[in-house]
């Protein structure tokens, strides 16, 4: 019994590993400070690096980190960061909302936007606040998410799908729930998708 406790501590704990962005990862896993952090566009880097996937040692990240200083980005935008977190548990039913995160890519181009409830502003790929006049915080319930699936099917049947996917959302507690999808023929779409979607596209076409 005392294994399993572990084995399921374990893996709770690596589910909270997934949930922290690409800065909060470096911070807890590697033992960076804020400030060797700072101006770095650290979303760049792990595409460079792959450090959260690919297990690299203490050293080997800070050497990627140190040989990129001098390409660090002052205009990375921290608005979109928590952007990075991966998938992890499954969002509980109930739960209330204080941010989402929207990457929405339907093949022709890539769109980043943030729904900041909490101060009733959005932001679409830049840094320019527009009025959020939409109550987002309960579409946890509202869209059924609780029920969508973390695991992203698609890619697990090998799919070179052209439509691609991945929500946010953060709970008053500050933990980040991801899902993501990337699919072909819509197969992998779980329900309440298309319309919460559809939702957050038409107030980002109100700006």
């Amino acid at each position: 019994m005392e294994r399993i406790d572990n084995i399921e501590e374990q893996n709770n704990e690596e589910m909270d590993y997934r949930s922290l962005d690409d800065r909060e990862y470096l911070i807890k896993m590697y033992g960076f400070t804020l400030e060797e952090l700072e101006g770095m566009d650290i979303e760049w880097l792990n595409q460079k690096a792959h450090f959260r996937d690919s297990g690299m040692s203490v050293e080997r990240v800070r050497e990627w980190v140190d040989a990129d200083k001098p390409y660090a980005s002052d205009t990375y935008k921290d608005t979109y960061l928590f952007l990075t977190a991966q998938p992890n548990i499954d969002i509980p039913q109930g739960t209330k909302v204080k941010k989402i995160g929207f990457y929405y890519n339907p093949g022709t181009f890539v769109q980043r936007s943030v729904f900041d409830i909490e101060n009733k502003v959005f932001y679409v790929d830049d840094d320019i606040e527009h009025q959020l006049d939409e109550d987002l915080s309960a579409v946890v319930d509202e869209y059924n998410i609780y029920d969508w699936n973390t695991e992203n099917l698609s890619r697990k049947l090998g799919s070179t799908g052209s439509y691609g996917w991945k929500l946010v959302f953060v709970a008053e507690d500050e933990h980040k729930y991801v899902y993501e999808g990337f699919t072909q023929d819509g197969s992998a779409i779980p329900d309440g998708y298309t319309e919460l979607s559809n939702k957050l596209i038409d107030i980002i076409k109100s700006r």
